[in-house]
C-alpha cells in the first residue's frame, strides 16, 4: 500500500514540475492591486481588507497556545509550530500589504503564506520520506517557497516577474489534500478537518476572483474581505488537526 501511494505521489509531482516547464510564465495583472473596497475608517485606509486579517493572527496564537506543553511528536510539533508562526505572520504581513498595495509590500503577505503552505506540506507528505528524511524535507520546502517570492519578484521589479513557481508553492498541496481525501487512510489525517480546510481555502478564492461583484452586490463588503475570513476557517481547521495527525509512519 505505502509502495503504491508513493508512486502515485512522485509521478503526480513529476507531471506538476514538467508542467511549470511547459506553461509560460505567468505575470501578475497589472490591475492585482485595485481592490474594490478601499474606503478609509479610523484613519486606516482599506481598512476592512486590512482589519479581515486579525482572524489570521488570533488562530496562529491559539495553534502556538496547543502547542504548548504537548507532547506530540517531535517533528510534528516543530511542523504545527512553523505553520502557527506563518499563520501570524500572514495575518500580519497581509494587514501590511492592504494598508498600502503595491508589489513591494506584497512581498511580506507572500513570504509567510508559503511558510503556512510549505510547514503543512511537509506534514502531509512526511510519511513518504520517513522519519530521517522528515526535517530535511520541511527545510528544502521552506526555502523553495522563499525562492519562488525572491523569483517572482526579482523579475517583477523589471516588469517580467513570473508567478509560476509561486503558483505551485500555493496549489501542488492542494492536490495533494486530494488525494490525501479520497485515498489515504482516515488514520493518518482528521479526514473532515481536511475536507473542511480544503473546502473554505477554495471558497476564499472564489471571494477572490469575486472581489467587484460581491461589493457591488452588497454594497457593504468585498470579496476580498471574505476571502481573508474564508481562508481563516480554513486555517482554523488546520490548527485543529494538530494532536489529531498519526506521526509519520507510513501508509500502513
Amino acid at each position: 500500500m505505502q509502495k503504491k501511494h508513493s508512486i502515485i505521489f512522485y509521478s503526480l509531482t513529476v507531471v506538476a514540475v514538467a508542467a511549470l516547464f511547459i506553461v509560460g510564465p505567468v505575470h501578475q495583472d497589472c490591475a492585482y492591486h485595485n481592490f474594490a473596497d478601499s474606503r478609509t475608517v479610523l484613519g486606516i485606509p482599506n481598512f476592512f481588507n486590512v482589519i479581515s486579517n486579525l482572524p489570521f493572527v488570533l488562530i496562529g496564537f491559539w495553534g502556538l497556545y496547543k502547542l504548548y506543553g504537548s507532547s506530540s511528536n517531535l517533528f510534528l510539533k516543530i511542523a504545527y509550530f512553523i505553520f502557527c508562526l506563518g499563520i501570524i505572520f500572514t495575518g500580519v504581513g497581509s494587514a501590511y500589504y492592504h494598508w498600502a498595495p503595491s508589489s513591494e509590500s506584497l512581498v511580506w503577505d507572500r513570504l509567510p503564506m508559503t511558510i503556512a503552505f510549505m510547514s503543512f506540506f511537509s506534514i502531509m507528505i512526511s510519511p513518504y520520506f520517513g522519519k530521517k528524511r522528515e526535517y530535511l524535507v520541511l527545510i528544502v520546502l521552506l526555502v523553495s517557497g522563499f525562492l519562488s517570492v525572491f523569483y517572482w519578484y526579482l523579475g517583477d521589479s523589471g516588469g517580467e516577474g513570473d508567478l509560476r513557481p509561486y503558483i505551485f508553492v500555493q496549489y501542488y498541496p492542494l492536490v495533494i489534500v486530494i488525494i490525501s481525501l479520497l485515498m489515504l487512510p482516515s488514520s493518518l489525517f482528521p479526514k473532515r478537518l481536511l475536507a473542511i480546510a480544503f473546502f473554505f481555502y477554495m471558497l476564499a478564492k472564489v471571494f477572490e476572483i469575486t472581489d467587484y461583484q460581491l461589493y457591488d452586490l452588497s454594497n457593504y463588503i468585498s470579496g476580498h474581505t471574505l476571502k481573508h475570513l474564508a481562508a481563516g476557517v480554513a486555517s482554523l481547521a488546520i490548527v485543529a488537526t494538530y494532536d489529531k495527525v498519526k506521526p509519520s509512519s507510513g501508509f500502513d
